[in-house]
């Protein structure tokens, strides 16, 4: 990691370097965090082709696409619309 520029003015004082030392710190937890993040990334790639080839088995490719749509629209505002009118249905049924 490089070292901050502060540090090579001339005659810093101790509240200036530290500081200096307290930014290149979380510039070091920032590159280890990243790292992590960039791992983590590559095992959910490897861990959702482990499940796809494993619920291969048991579904066709329709429904495995029908349940990734699903997925995609959960949480959406689409979604919410679909909740409030259903609710809206069974009210009206009650």
């Amino acid at each position: 990691m490089r070292e901050h520029w502060v540090r090579f003015l001339y005659d810093i004082g101790n509240g200036v370097r530290y500081r200096a030392e307290n930014i290149e710190s979380k510039q070091r937890k920032l590159a280890r965090l990243q790292a992590e993040v960039k791992a983590l990334k590559a095992e959910i790639a490897d861990d959702e082709n482990d499940l796809l080839t494993y619920v291969s088995t048991d579904w066709n490719q329709d429904e495995i696409h029908d349940a990734q749509a699903k997925q995609k629209k959960h949480g959406t505002k689409e979604a919410y619309h679909d909740a409030v009118n259903k609710q809206y249905r069974h009210s009206l049924t009650a």
